[in-house]
Parts: C-alpha cells; sequence; structure tokens
C-alpha cells in the first residue's frame, strides 16, 4: 500500500459510547452480567414457593418471604433492563457533555493510515500511534477497532470511509500487520 487511507470523522457521542460499550462487553464477567437478574429471579421464584411450603414459619414470616419473593420477580426484570438501557442512555449522555465541552471535539479529525501507523490530526492537536503498538484488530459491521490496550482501542467508524475499497485496503493492511491478532469480517 503506497497510498495512505485518509479519513475525515467528526465522532459523535453515539461513536463514543458504542466503542465503550463494545470494549467493556470483552471483559467475560460484563458478558455474563446480564445473568445475575436471571438467577435472582429464578432463586425467588424457587423461595417463593418452597420456603413458605417446607418450613414452619409463623404467618408474619410466610407473609415476609411471599412479598420478598414477589419483589423480586419484580425488581429482576426491571434491573436486566435498566442495566441495558440505562449505561448506552449515560454514555450518550456523559460524551455529549464532553463533547460539548471541548473545542477539540467538536472540530473534524482528519485520520491517516499509513504502513508505518495511524496518524490523528485536528486543528488543535496530533497523534501517532505506530502499528508496533497496536496488538489486536477487531472488525464490526460499523466500526474498525485498533487495541493499544486490552481495554483501549482507536475507533475507525466505517461511515468515515470513501468507499468499500479504503475498507478492502485497511483490511489487507491490518492482516498484513497484525496476522493472527486481526479478526476481520471479510
Amino acid at each position: 500500500m503506497n497510498e495512505p487511507i485518509q479519513l475525515d470523522v467528526l465522532y459523535s457521542a453515539d461513536d463514543f459510547a458504542r466503542g465503550t460499550m463494545f470494549i467493556q462487553s470483552r471483559s467475560p464477567i460484563l458478558r455474563y452480567a446480564f445473568l445475575a437478574p436471571l438467577i435472582v429471579l429464578a432463586v425467588s421464584a424457587a423461595g417463593l414457593f418452597v420456603i413458605p411450603g417446607t418450613y414452619r414459619l409463623s404467618e408474619a414470616n410466610q407473609r415476609f418471604f411471599q412479598l420478598f419473593g414477589i419483589f423480586l420477580l419484580i425488581l429482576s426484570p426491571m434491573l436486566y433492563f435498566a442495566t441495558r438501557t440505562k449505561s448506552s442512555f449515560w454514555l450518550r449522555r456523559q460524551f455529549q457533555k464532553q463533547i460539548d465541552s471541548s473545542p477539540a471535539l467538536q472540530k473534524p479529525q482528519r485520520i491517516e493510515i499509513t504502513e508505518d501507523g495511524v496518524i490523528g490530526t485536528t486543528e488543535l492537536s496530533k497523534g501517532e500511534t505506530r502499528w508496533e503498538a497496536v496488538i489486536e484488530a477487531i472488525e464490526t459491521s460499523d466500526y474498525f477497532y485498533l487495541f493499544t490496550a486490552k481495554k483501549m482501542a482507536m475507533v475507525l467508524p466505517k461511515r468515515a470511509f470513501a468507499d468499500n475499497t479504503q475498507i478492502g485496503q485497511l483490511r489487507e493492511l491490518v492482516a498484513a500487520k497484525l496476522g493472527s491478532r486481526a479478526v476481520l469480517l471479510q
């Protein structure tokens, strides 16, 4: 590849939020966190019927277990829904506040991808990352993630590419530079 791939990107709060959620979802704990409310739901459903019927409890204790079980049955789906939507909403909101307060984030960024690495430039800043610093690359349907640490990545939105030819060029370059450390769609 002789010609550098040049992208002009104006990052949105959605780009930052989706990138953050993708990176966080790679953690095994967070990947399976959705099971916690389901486990609570199963245990509380069992407790709702098993505990009052198995043990001789006073009427007040039976009522407590029943009300507590119903509370958990209602709370579990709410927790699941809240963890899935709240994080997305709040992340977008927080990133939008950061964009609004930062002149550098309000300007388009020129990203130049070469044989040597990735250079990001704005009117106010410039940063360069050499390929040796990239430990892994992952392509999704909307983004390329170039990881420089387990939980830190450069996010390249596919909408910033001029055409599929540029996307293909980046795939070839990433595959050549990273080999098996690149997870690409094609």
